[in-house]
């Protein structure tokens, strides 16, 4: 996933939501199945580049997490789309089964992406989640490093060699 840009402290530890539902603690470094939350997903636009986020639960545990895809990059770094940052997305979407064309429209002839419909195309779907313990001011953070579609049962009929991924694609997009 791109650079997380903006850690939130609260929550940290085992404190829980103004709710009460989501408990946030470490998780250790591995594979889950996550489910994308209903709400909590936000718009930053601030001197790191503009940035979808996404909130995240852990589906056992209920452990939310807070992934961040860069998808503009800052004035300061020359502004601009940030290639990692779409693609990051468009794996993501893909990896729910929605297809990342959904999120593009088309602005002064180019197509580009809507970031402000993510969250209402992806909200409530389920995949699997690298999730890596990473130091962030001076603390242990969980972060999403991948996402991955969840693993189908393999069919005896359809033993067909597997097609290319398309996890890097940005073809969806005008350069």
């Amino acid at each position: 996933m791109t650079d997380i840009t903006n850690i939130f402290d609260d929550f940290i530890d085992g404190s829980t939501s103004t709710g009460g539902e989501f408990e946030r603690k470490l998780l250790p470094a591995g594979k889950y199945n996550i489910n994308i939350r209903e709400e909590g997903h936000q718009m930053l636009d601030n001197e790191w580049g503009k940035t979808v986020m996404l909130s995240i639960e852990e589906v056992d545990s209920k452990n939310w997490i807070n992934t961040f895809f860069k998808y503009e990059k800052s004035d300061s770094d020359g502004g601009g789309t940030n290639a990692k940052g779409i693609r990051d997305l468009g794996t993501m979407m893909r990896s729910v089964s929605v297809d990342p064309r959904k999120a593009v429209i088309e602005s002064d002839g180019k197509k580009i992406i809507d970031p402000h419909a993510i969250p209402d195309l992806v909200k409530g779907k389920s995949c699997t989640a690298e999730i890596e313990v990473q130091q962030r001011k001076g603390k242990d953070e969980n972060v999403v490093v991948a996402f991955f579609a969840p693993e189908k049962k393999a069919d005896a009929k359809s033993a067909e060699p597997k097609k290319e991924s398309k996890a890097d694609d940005t073809s969806f997009l005008d350069d």
